[in-house]
């Protein structure tokens, strides 16, 4: 077990999935695999970056009740900046707060040259204590209601240029539920439900690891990257991917992003919240072939296609004793075998 950044201190008080990160990493370098932790930032949680784009939209909307042009622009970006997180990205408004340092743990299971052609397993490990919300509907509400009192806000603000009393109105109606909606996003995404134990990963993980140290995939090389952020914005995976990617050639290096939960193993065709980004349709057909039904959700791979990286999405991996895991081994001998094998010409 190596730390990267040795001048970086371990953090004085880790979080929960950072302590079960580094007894992963742990325990499976005690079985012969090497194992590096990496330093990343994240936010940890989304309820402070949902109340700050709340209290912003407020401001912008108060704003607007003087200069309404100057609102509805400013309205506007903060629109595009909850849409885009909501999408796994990292706008404006998510860089301008602080993120809290963790680490990743990045795991050889089959060693190989860089020439080979090379699989990143991608896992999240949430805090056992705020589950993630899993399900795409209440996502969606959950961006849906403060997007909806932005736009009203929009709306209320032009209105004022022609209808300055109805347009007033209109601006202090959304002006008061944003207000509204910052503490209930800190309460309610705060309080989020608490982590299904038969969905995670560290139950199965180690099991896994051995399983492929004794029947190897052919002709690939294997990285298991295991985040310690969850599955909310992904900032860990691209910490890592932003440092890594440059040792690995694009065209025969595929990202496996799992999505952890209940439900028997499915790929995602398209990837996204709001903008639905599809997966390599020659990936998805190799995965279907092998018996996965194809699904819409959210998950690693579109923040990693976003960063130009070609990659692909697995959520519902069961319980630890359930047919999860053997499934997900199967997906991955499915995709060793689609990746390319001959060596590239040079340049």
């Amino acid at each position: 077990v190596a730390r990267v950044s040795p001048r970086r201190a371990p953090r004085p008080d880790p979080t929960d999935a950072e302590r079960r990160v580094e007894e992963l990493g742990r325990q499976l370098a005690a079985g012969g695999a090497a194992v590096r932790f990496h330093p990343t930032v994240a936010h940890r949680l989304a309820a402070g970056p949902a109340a700050t784009a709340c209290l912003v939209g407020a401001a912008a909307t108060a704003v607007g009740l003087a200069f309404p042009l100057v609102g509805i622009a400013a309205l506007l970006l903060v629109l595009w900046a909850a849409v885009r997180d909501a999408d796994g990205g990292r706008s404006w408004l998510r860089r301008a707060l602080p993120s809290t340092p963790g680490w990743a743990a990045e795991v050889e299971l089959q060693p190989g040259p860089s020439a080979t052609p090379t699989l990143l397993l991608w896992i999240p490990v949430a805090d056992r204590a705020h589950g993630r919300l899993g399900a795409m509907g209440p996502a969606r509400a959950a961006l849906a209601v403060p997007a909806a009192l932005g736009l009203v806000a929009c709306l209320g603000l032009a209105l004022s240029l022609v209808l300055p009393q109805a347009g007033r109105a209109v601006s202090l109606f959304s002006l008061a539920g944003l207000l509204l909606c910052a503490p209930l996003a800190l309460v309610l995404l705060r309080a989020n439900r608490p982590l299904d134990p038969a969905v995670d990963p560290t139950g199965w993980l180690p099991g896994l690891a051995q399983h492929l140290a004794r029947q190897p995939l052919p002709g690939v090389r294997l990285l298991l990257w295991i985040g310690s952020e969850g599955a909310l914005w992904h900032d860990d995976l691209a910490v890592l991917l932003a440092s890594r990617r440059h040792r690995y050639t694009a065209s025969r290096t595929l990202l496996v992003a799992v999505q952890p939960g209940r439900g028997p193993l499915s790929v995602v065709e398209r990837d996204g919240l709001v903008h639905l980004r599809p997966a390599p349709a020659s990936v998805v057909a190799s995965l279907r072939a092998a018996g996965l039904p194809a699904v819409t959700a959210r998950t690693a791979a579109s923040r990693a296609r976003a960063l130009g990286v070609r990659a692909v999405g697995l959520i519902g991996t069961g319980g630890a004793d359930g047919p999860g895991p053997q499934r997900l081994e199967t997906a991955l001998r499915c995709l060793a075998d689609a990746l390319p094998s001959r060596p590239e010409d040079p340049p």
